[in-house]
């Protein structure tokens, strides 16, 4: 079965941000080797990200103690899209990409 993930980004406030140029990354990578994904906007509503708690594993909820960051990169588990594992930013998913 084939990977499928769920980013959550930042796109419209600075464009030449190193945050915001990951998010642009992220999406084009996961293009790029055509992999599915669903893509989440959190510009306008940064509190959006508490939905995901409900989603994610514990790994998720206990780095969101911390303070996260965008790109957040969830991979889906099973085929009906009721649970995602939290993957991590950028970095993690190029390896999680380059382990397939």
């Amino acid at each position: 079965m084939s990977k499928k993930y769920h980013l959550v980004v930042t796109g419209l406030g600075n464009p030449n941000s190193a945050r915001e140029k990951e998010c642009v990354s992220a999406i084009k990578l996961l293009q790029s080797v055509d992999v599915p994904f669903a893509l989440t906007f959190i510009d306008r509503c940064p509190e959006f990200v508490n939905f995901f708690k409900n989603y994610a594993n514990e790994e998720f909820v206990l780095s969101s103690l911390t303070g996260i960051d965008v790109p957040m990169i969830f991979e889906y588990i099973g085929s009906d899209f009721e649970k995602m594992k939290f993957v991590g930013g950028y970095s993690e998913l190029l390896t999680s990409i380059s382990s397939e």
